[in-house]
């Protein structure tokens, strides 16, 4: 039995994804406009008895609160276990080595979001998604929560092999695979290219016949991905009247011209907070969400969330995308979340490349 938990949010957004079985699962959504994301997982760790086992990879982790918890998490007898990047600021792992927990920064480039927590029982939770284990919530983000011992393990031997790693990933003992190894809902960018994949999987929708209902929609912060407009490119001429939306930050506009390439195969591409006009403090909010939501005819919907954004660096980075087949609510909810995203964004502007280059 299979639970996905699935949180959205423009501020706040979460959404449960009831146990996998052969009838429409239940969807608990509640919503926020204050509540920073971090409290789900405040609540997670709380709530680990001693005996019990936290296992985190974060890029960045600075949220005092956080840290607080995890260290007395780790004084009552749990053990906790924390990867991270080097960007994460010295007193923070200090703090936290300090109070006991067990903190490793297997390279630079990682930069996972993902809690996996194990009570003495047995019984186990995964955490991950986009958000930063930071004090700034105001992000278009995505977090799901998921409950099941084979997700559960898949993502503790990822949490093991992101730990050994002192160097870059690509050897000739793990080579890059072009589409997500068979019978894994976690897949690392160790094991194959978080990029390719996607492209790859966007491509089959070209050997497919129209459905009333099939959509596309993906989700990235930065965009640099050419495989990924190829292959919009290529589905868009066999099928011209499939709805196909990209959703990204202001940052991505540093690529225009692959923006206008999208747009002119008929793809809709917008742009959050261009005018850089939500902000917390001085900070714009981004739009800081990874994922891809597919509908087609003839195949299983199709969810990925992912820690990496659609750019070559993504590749090089430790990533880790949460891969969910065949689960219609958790897309359903996905879109609900995208379209209310659109409301909020501008559309890209055919030919901006062009504009940009006249007014050098």
């Amino acid at each position: 039995m299979n639970l996905h938990i699935a949180s959205l949010l423009s501020f706040f957004l979460f959404l449960g994804l009831a146990a996998n079985s052969p009838q429409r699962k239940k969807v608990r959504v509640k919503t926020s406009a204050t509540a920073p994301l971090m409290g789900n997982m405040y609540e997670e760790i709380d709530e680990i008895q001693p005996g019990g086992k936290i296992y985190g990879d974060h890029f960045y982790v600075s949220n005092p609160t956080l840290i607080k918890k995890l260290g007395s998490a780790a004084q009552r007898g749990v053990e906790v276990q924390l990867n991270t990047s080097k960007r994460t600021p010295l007193p923070s792992v200090k703090s936290l080595r300090d109070k006991g927990v067990h903190v490793a920064s297997p390279k630079k480039g990682l930069h996972t979001k993902r809690f996996c927590f194990e009570q003495p029982d047995g019984s186990c939770k995964v955490i991950e998604g986009s958000r930063n284990a930071a004090n700034i919530f105001r992000h278009q983000e995505i977090q799901t929560v998921t409950e099941d011992p084979d997700y559960y393990q898949q993502a503790k031997d990822d949490h093991e092999l992101n730990k050994d790693l002192r160097s870059p990933v690509r050897t000739k003992t793990k080579p890059i695979l072009k589409i997500t190894p068979k019978n894994k809902k976690v897949a690392s960018s160790q094991l194959y290219d978080v990029m390719e994949s996607k492209a790859k999987r966007i491509l089959t929708m070209a050997e497919d016949s129209d459905g009333d209902d099939d959509f596309l929609d993906v989700d990235s912060m930065t965009f640099d991905a050419k495989p990924i407009v190829h292959s919009v490119e290529q589905v868009k001429k066999k099928r011209p009247n499939l709805p196909v939306r990209f959703f990204l930050d202001a940052s991505a506009t540093k690529r225009p011209k692959q923006l206008d390439r999208l747009e002119n195969a008929g793809a809709q591409v917008y742009i959050y907070n261009e005018d850089k006009t939500e902000t917390q403090g001085k900070i714009p909010s981004l739009q800081h969400q990874k994922s891809m939501i597919r509908r087609t005819k003839g195949r299983p919907d199709l969810a990925i969330i992912s820690s990496g954004n659609l750019t070559p660096q993504s590749g090089h980075e430790m990533n880790a995308d949460a891969i969910f087949p065949d689960d219609a609510d958790l897309v359903d909810e996905i879109k609900k979340h995208n379209d209310a995203l659109q409301k909020k964004s501008k559309r890209w502007k055919k030919n901006a490349a062009q504009a940009v280059r006249n007014m050098r």
